[in-house]
């Protein structure tokens, strides 16, 4: 579909010079659609750092998940944690929440209770050893993968649509 292949760029939680470099590492990508899955803590380091590389300008697609709150981000710059400037690069970043009891993460639940401790180690040999019944009732924290996967396919909705160029 003219995408160039998903990259996996990990930091350390709470660690802003891991988070930077991160985001060095993101800017030497010909990626521009980026999913972030990360906490309040990691934002200033990850935002601070795109906003100077000119990722927060338009060249990327920025997807996040609900820690991307206008309240939480708010309150980094009420902390003087990142700037006004940054913030209002951030206006209409796509966001992904955590909401357990819609319909959409239900019909989830159910897929992801009929999979298998085996398949998904078929898919992907770090997921061995899962108990079977994680499967049997997924904890509502599953909902962050339903929420990633979500976030994805809307990148890919609005790449098609023409509103991202790839």
């Amino acid at each position: 579909c003219g995408l160039t292949p998903p990259l996996k760029i990990k930091f350390e939680y709470d660690d802003e010079q891991s988070a930077r470099e991160a985001v060095r590492t993101l800017s030497k990508q010909p990626q521009t659609i980026v999913v972030l899955l990360a906490f309040v803590n990691d934002l200033p380091g990850i935002f601070n750092e795109a906003d100077a590389l000119g990722l927060l300008s338009g060249s990327h697609a920025w997807i996040g998940s609900r820690s991307f709150s206008p309240a939480s981000v708010n309150a980094l710059v009420d902390a003087g944690r990142i700037s006004n400037t940054t913030r209002d690069k951030l206006e209409g970043m796509l966001q992904a929440g955590h909401a357990p009891s819609t319909e959409s993460f239900g019909l989830f639940k159910q897929s992801f209770a009929r999979l298998s401790p085996e398949e998904c180690e078929a898919m992907d040999p770090q997921l061995g050893g899962m108990e079977p019944s994680t499967f049997a009732d997924p904890p509502e924290n599953t909902a962050y993968a339903f929420d990633a996967t979500a976030t994805v396919a809307l990148a890919l909705r609005e790449q098609r649509e023409g509103n991202l160029t790839s």
